[in-house]
């Protein structure tokens, strides 16, 4: 049996502090590293967004752009309060002119139309990715807060424990 003395239960008790200290010190390193990553992250994510509400910024114009030619168009249907559209199939010669200039209205109307429907389907897509990654963004801000914390926990240990070790040496 083996009885420890006053000062061999002081020693090990130092040698188990300063053990914990280097743990909490490899703990703090890891954590400061994972804090640089998740800044690095944000600041990708920050970019990301800004390309984003860029791209969204380009596709509004050119939706406002086409809104006007479609206010073009319509406004040579309807010039002057008459119906061009009625004026230009009641002129056709035959049936068949009629038909052809129906589908030339229908082609050239569903164009516009899907065009228009189809740069508002981006717009959204676009703000849609916009907001997933701010979502993301947020997230990543929020872990950035919990490793700070963790930080302060490890380097308020880290003082208790250099602290209890202070008074053990003593």
């Amino acid at each position: 049996m083996e009885f420890l003395t006053p000062g061999d239960k002081a020693k090990e008790e130092e040698q188990k502090l300063v053990l914990e200290l280097l743990n909490l010190e490899v703990e703090r390193l890891k954590t400061q590293k994972s804090l640089e990553d998740l800044a690095i992250e944000i600041e990708n994510l920050t970019v990301a967004i800004q390309e984003k509400s860029k791209e969204i910024q380009m596709v509004d114009k050119d939706i406002e752009k086409e809104k006007e030619i479609i206010k073009t168009w319509f406004r040579f249907l309807y010039m002057d309060g008459t119906n061009a559209i009625l004026s230009l199939l009641l002129m056709s010669q035959n049936s068949s002119e009629l038909l052809h200039r129906l589908i030339y209205i229908d082609i050239v109307t569903n164009y516009f139309y899907n065009k228009l429907e189809n740069l508002n389907k981006l717009v959204n897509y676009k703000r849609e990715e916009e907001n997933r990654l701010t979502s993301q963004r947020l997230q990543l801000i929020e872990k950035q807060k919990e490793q700070i914390e963790l930080l302060k926990k490890i380097d308020e240990n880290k003082n208790n424990l250099i602290h209890y070790l202070s008074i053990i040496i003593k």
